[in-house]
């Protein structure tokens, strides 16, 4: 079983946009508008979700606890967001604040998943099977994070 140390969430920061000609060397991610969250999978079939400054938020969620089931008995950190969908689809913030702040009523929380169930988008893979890959390039982040996380849908989760 591997402990990961508290890692904060890799944030947007502002910077200049390419240059013409130069857009093949980066990379969009959509805003997604939930709550970012680090997941920790210590490899034993648990896991552990945090907010973006640390507080445990994982009774909060109870239908995101397949996850650690679903990537094996791999140990990883990963970061990437919670949210609420609409009937389109698509992240809907004021669906997701009626579940935000659940972690200390887990009975609450395992109720209003079924009227309002959550996905989480992942967007990165900081730590993997005890190896630590934040200084590597982000694509090659990106292809473990999509190998780590199959046969489950390659970068979102929710339980069946």
């Amino acid at each position: 079983m591997v402990q990961y140390p508290f890692v904060a969430p890799m944030l947007a920061t502002p910077g200049r946009l390419p240059l013409p000609g130069g857009d093949h060397r980066w990379a969009a991610e959509t805003k997604q508008d939930g709550q970012r969250a680090m997941i920790h999978l210590p490899g034993d079939g648990t896991m552990v979700i945090t907010s973006r400054n640390g507080t445990e938020i994982t009774e909060g969620f109870p239908e995101l606890h397949g996850l650690a089931a679903a990537v094996g008995g791999t140990p990883a950190l990963l970061d990437g967001e919670i949210v609420a969908l609409d009937t389109q689809g698509h992240p809907d913030f004021q669906r997701l604040q009626s579940r935000i702040g659940l972690e200390r009523t887990p009975a609450r929380a395992a109720r209003l998943a079924a009227s309002v169930p959550v996905h989480v988008m992942l967007f990165d893979v900081m730590m993997l099977a005890g190896q630590d890959l934040m200084s590597q390039p982000w694509t090659e982040r990106r292809d473990a994070l999509l190998y780590s996380t199959s046969p489950a849908r390659p970068g979102r989760y929710r339980s069946p």
